[in-house]
């Protein structure tokens, strides 16, 4: 208890206030703060095996506190990174502590819109860059051991909690990605650099016969889809967009680039999507011959380049892949990408060298000034619709992209190829890229981006199967229903009602039964239902229309059979009490027996046809002491189950 009084009286003494105005981006173990060092060097006088228990103590604490006062959450952020900061001074003075392991419980514990919000802005920020060296201990990483064993593991305790589809959380995911990727040593087999490649120059031809087509001319829409197309034809070949941006003496050349990026702008103007979620209407051209449209990245033609667009999600898609090609133009400025490569440069070994791509950076004036104003007015357009990843893409993203890059791209050349493959016989370049290289091999309805990463990351499906698959008839949903059902059925019919198993599959099935008639309501299809005197027949009724004809005599035939079997077993109780009489009434009714059967017995046997007990073998219940309860389960249970066990049990009786 000495250890612990002491421990409370030194965080009592710990003031929060003034000495943690800053703490978001200065850490406290660099700092020099002395109350911050009294803490950490009281706690160290305790016994080692203390020190686990201590921090975990003010975890607790802190926990606590974080259950309890979510709406300051500037105090719970100052609170968690004190936690992390003292965490992490213990972690050098006592092996015992483990700073990840701490880090890891308060990833766990933290609501995911403060984690995703306001820690993961600040954690993961450039000016916080001390802090994040401290899960790696200031290591590289090597592969899968230490430290970079438990990058990953903590990697995998924050994707755990996020949503792949939810934007904040996309954004918070790939910050944390960023934190390993800039961690790993260029050679690293984990390295991303090594599994990426630009474009080998020669092997993706420009298609020339786009820049001679035109449209009717009578709106800014008609151009839209051959302005797209230009653009990223343009976009394939990195070196020779920015070869044309520098053609100051070219004017024709040089202006092109800005009359694509102009009559795209008047196009997304026009056509900005409504805030209730209506539809967009494109007029495109459709006076081209087939034979242009066959060469089209984004579609196959222009009729299904429409229906795209239509989409509300297609619109916004296209859009943010128009504003990072005006921002990978930006970041290929001279101004921009220079202090990269210098700082490359003095990073990398020798055997690295940049791509040749970049060899020659733009450097035209004009140039830059137009394409920041493009940028600008794109950025404009999408406004409030997810800026804040999108700036954060814009800004950050990209930018870490290409340093990485230029650290660990080796340029391969046209000549190398075929040493490449198992088979070292010389062959044309096309026949080698269609047999043995898989790195150009592009999967169907790829939207080409500025680079092949760009294209991975922002590629879609969009064939035409895609965007009808989301708008299903009402017949089709309810035949899938139907489907299900009928599978259902069957599982039940091979289920035994003794198992154990024959309750939950009913219930399943009564499920999907209520499910259809949910759904058939709802599409207009509540009229054709079929009643009975028990209720409603399932969906089935819509497509069997005597289904209630079978229903109700199957249910009369249940009931009949029930009611005898009931009788049955009650006259058997009567002879058995009767049997156990006195002598002298067992006598007297001796002697009356023989007189019974003289007359009844002859029209008794046209009355044999009892036998039908013997196919109803549910006989079972009759062993029962409540019948009357066996009867209203049986006549609830013929409600809802299939009728081809009355089929049979007709065709038997006849």
């Amino acid at each position: 208890m000495d250890n612990f009084e002491q421990f409370g009286k030194a965080i009592d003494s710990f003031s929060i206030g003034q000495l943690f105005e800053h703490v978001q981006y200065s850490p406290l173990f660099t700092s020099g703060n002395t109350d911050f060092e009294l803490l950490v060097s009281t706690i160290s006088k305790f016994e080692d095996n203390v020190h686990a228990n201590l921090i975990q103590t003010l975890l607790n604490e802190y926990c606590l506190q974080l259950t309890m006062n979510l709406n300051d959450k500037e105090s719970l952020l100052k609170n968690i990174l004190i936690i992390f900061d003292l965490s992490h001074a213990l972690d050098k003075l006592s092996p015992n502590h483990n700073y990840t392991q701490v880090f890891t419980t308060l990833i766990t514990i933290m609501p995911l819109e403060f984690l995703t919000g306001i820690f993961s802005d600040v954690y993961f920020d450039k000016s916080n860059a001390i802090r994040q060296l401290a899960l790696t201990n200031n290591n590289k990483l090597q592969g899968k051991l230490r430290p970079g064993s438990k990058l990953l593991s903590l990697y995998k305790s924050i994707t755990s909690k996020l949503s792949p589809i939810e934007p904040t959380h996309i954004a918070t995911t790939q910050k944390f990605r960023q934190l390993i990727y800039g961690s790993l040593e260029i050679s690293d087999k984990l390295s991303d650099n090594l599994i990426f490649h630009f474009n080998l120059d020669g092997v993706v031809s420009d298609p020339q016969r786009l820049k001679n087509i035109k449209g009717n001319g009578k709106d800014p829409t008609d151009y839209l889809l051959l302005n797209i197309k230009k653009i990223l034809s343009n976009f394939d070949n990195l070196k020779s967009i920015i070869t044309k941006a520098n053609w100051s003496n070219d004017r024709s050349k040089f202006d092109s680039i800005f009359n694509l990026f102009g009559n795209i702008l008047k196009a997304f103007k026009k056509f900005k999507p409504i805030s209730n979620g209506q539809s967009i209407s494109l007029d495109l051209p459709k006076n081209l011959n087939e034979d242009v449209a066959s060469i089209l990245y984004w579609s196959t033609n222009f009729d299904k380049f429409n229906d795209q667009l239509k989409a509300l999600n297609n619109y916004w898609s296209l859009l943010i892949q128009m504003t990072i090609n005006a921002n990978l133009l930006i970041l290929l400025l001279y101004e921009n990408m220079f202090p990269m490569i210098t700082e490359c440069n003095s990073e990398m070994p020798k055997k690295f060298r940049r791509p040749q791509v970049l060899e020659n950076l733009i450097t035209n004036a004009t140039f830059k000034v137009k394409i920041k104003e493009f940028n600008k007015e794109f950025y404009s357009i999408i406004g409030n619709f997810h800026s804040k990843e999108i700036s954060y893409i814009l800004k950050s993203s990209e930018k870490i992209w290409m340093k990485m890059k230029l650290k660990g791209f080796v340029h391969p050349t046209v000549e190398s190829i075929n040493a490449i493959g198992k088979d070292q016989r010389k062959r044309k370049l096309d026949e080698y890229v269609q047999s043995n290289n898989n790195l150009l091999k592009k999967p169907k309805f790829m939207a080409k981006m500025g680079t092949p990463k760009l294209t991975r990351l922002w590629r879609n499906n969009f064939s035409l199967s895609q965007l009808k698959s989301t708008s299903l008839s009402p017949k089709e949903i309810l035949n899938d229903i139907k489907d299900d059902i009928y599978f259902a059925r069957g599982k039940l019919e091979s289920i035994e009602k003794s198992n154990s198993d024959y309750i939950s599959n009913l219930d399943e099935f009564e499920r999907l039964n209520w499910k259809s008639i949910r759904a058939a309501r709802n599409f207009g299809f509540w009229s054709k239902f079929k009643y009975c005197d028990d209720g409603i027949v399932g969906i089935e009724g819509i497509w069997n229309p005597q289904l209630k004809d079978e229903l109700n005599l199957k249910i009369e035939k249940e009931k009949a059979v029930i009611e005898e079997d009931v009788e049955d077993t009650a006259m058997e109780v009567d002879g058995v009490t009767d049997l156990a009489e006195e002598n002298d009434t067992a006598t007297s009714r001796l002697s009356v027996e023989p007189t019974e059967p003289t007359e009844p017995t002859e029209p008794t046997e046209p009355t044999k046809p009892t036998k039908p007990t013997e196919p109803t073998e549910p006989t079972e219940p009759a062993n029962n002491d409540k019948p009357e309860s066996i009867i209203d389960e049986n006549i609830e249970e013929t409600t809802i189950t299939d009728f081809k066990d009355s089929e049979l049990a007709n065709k038997e009786k006849q």
